[in-house]
């Protein structure tokens, strides 16, 4: 998961370094993972697309908010995205955001990857248990998880941070 809302910063400078792409899974926030008409589970935060830097982006530039998270991470350099979208004007517009070298001014590139608060959107509690491979979430990503605590999200039974 790469985006404003979980940028990786010390991961994408450790692949650019050793000449690895990162791939961007979940770059506009996976909504279908958490509408009503998808999978329905609990937000661990903000959706991306709706933050007032993203919005604002869109407003100024033209482009849609998915645009503007899409042009911010492929503008970062050494990040591929992979929106998933089964809309094909959708998908035309995901394309336009990243295959015609849209960039961001630099007021709204700078804004946009300064969001203060930074969380896992999938977080993968569904990953985590007692009977299963990964017994806490700082197992499955092998970081410090601190900032999910407090967070409202699914907790299956026997979760730990």
């Amino acid at each position: 998961e790469c985006g404003a809302h979980f940028r990786q910063d010390a991961l994408l400078k450790y692949c650019e370094s050793r000449g690895v792409v990162v791939q961007a899974y979940g770059p506009l926030g996976s909504g279908d993972q958490f509408s009503v008409n998808g999978l329905n589970r609990k937000r661990s935060g903000p959706a991306p697309i709706a933050h007032t830097a993203v919005v604002d982006a869109a407003k100024d530039t033209g482009m849609t908010p998915s645009q503007v998270l899409l042009a911010w991470n492929v503008t970062r350099g050494n990040v591929c995205v992979i929106p998933k979208s089964v809309t094909p004007a959708r998908q035309r517009e995901n394309l336009d955001a990243v295959a015609n070298g849209r960039r961001l001014p630099k007021e709204h590139f700078d804004a946009v990857g300064s969001f203060a608060e930074q969380y896992r959107l999938q977080h993968g509690a569904f990953h985590t248990g007692p009977h299963k491979p990964y017994k806490t979430l700082a197992d499955l990503w092998d970081e410090d998880v601190g900032y999910m605590e407090g967070r409202d999200f699914e907790q299956p039974e026997g979760f730990a941070l």
